[in-house]
C-alpha cells in the first residue's frame, strides 16, 4: 500500500540561494512540500520574495504554515499563554498582509512548547493543523514519525532515512527538513529520498488534503 507524504520544511524567511536550490528539486520532480515562515523574518522580506511566494503557491506545489514569530529556540516554550497566542496572531497577520492568505496549520520552532500550546493554538479559530503536537489537541495533529530525512539534524540522510522506512507502517507520514541549514551533499541526499518515494508510488500532499 503507497503511503501519503507531507514534507514538512522549517525557517522561509526569505529567498535564500538555498530555498531556491529546493525549489528546483520540488517543481523537477512537481512534490507538494509545506514550508513553515518565520513572521518575524517575513516582515522584511522584499517585494521580489513576496512575488515568488505568490508565484509559488499558484503553482500547486506550496502550502506554507505559522512557524512562530521569532524563531527564538524553544520560543513556545518560555512564553505564557497570553504571549503565544500574541506571536501566532503577529505571524497570521503578516502573513496575511503580505501574500493575502490565511494560514491553516501550525508547526513550532525546534518542535518544542509548553502545556499552554493547546490552549493558544484552540483560541486561533483559523488554525486547524498542528505538525508534530498533541493527541489532546481537539484539531487535527499529525505525530513524529519513526522515521525522517534528517540524520543527525539537520543533514539529509538517505541510508538511514530508508533504514528507517522500511520499518515504519504509517499510512501517512511527515517528513520534516531544514534546507536552510542544508550543504550541497545533503540536498543531494534530499534528492535520493524523492526519488526513493517516487519508486514507492508514495502521494505527496498538503495537511488539507488529510
Amino acid at each position: 500500500m503507497c503511503k501519503k507524504i507531507i514534507i514538512k520544511l522549517d525557517d522561509f524567511g526569505t529567498l535564500t540561494k538555498k530555498v531556491k536550490y529546493t525549489d528546483k528539486i520540488v517543481k523537477f520532480f512537481k512534490i507538494k512540500v509545506c514550508w513553515g515562515i518565520i513572521g518575524q523574518r517575513f516582515e522584511t522580506t522584499t517585494e521580489k520574495d513576496i512575488i515568488w511566494c505568490k508565484n509559488a503557491l499558484k503553482s500547486g506545489l506550496y502550502y506554507f504554515f505559522n512557524h512562530g514569530y521569532t524563531h527564538i529556540h524553544n520560543e513556545f516554550k518560555e512564553l505564557t499563554l497570553e504571549e503565544q497566542i500574541e506571536h501566532l496572531m503577529k505571524t497570521q497577520s503578516v502573513v496575511k498582509d503580505k501574500l493575502n492568505i490565511v494560514l491553516d496549520t501550525f508547526g513550532a520552532p525546534c518542535n518544542s512548547y509548553n502545556k499552554e500550546m493547546v490552549k493558544a493554538l484552540e483560541h486561533i479559530q483559523n488554525i486547524k493543523y498542528w505538525l508534530y503536537g498533541e493527541d489532546k489537541y481537539n484539531k487535527t495533529n499529525f505525530n513524529i514519525p519513526s522515521t525522517n530525512i534528517e540524520h543527525p539534524f539537520p543533514n539529509a540522510n538517505f541510508k538511514k532515512f530508508r533504514a528507517g522506512y522500511k520499518k515504519c507502517s504509517d499510512d501517512l507520514i511527515v517528513l520534516q527538513g531544514h534546507p536552510n541549514s542544508w550543504k550541497f551533499k545533503h540536498f543531494l541526499e534530499f534528492i535520493k529520498i524523492i526519488i526513493y518515494l517516487k519508486l514507492k508510488n508514495c502521494e505527496f500532499i498538503f495537511t488539507k488534503d488529510v
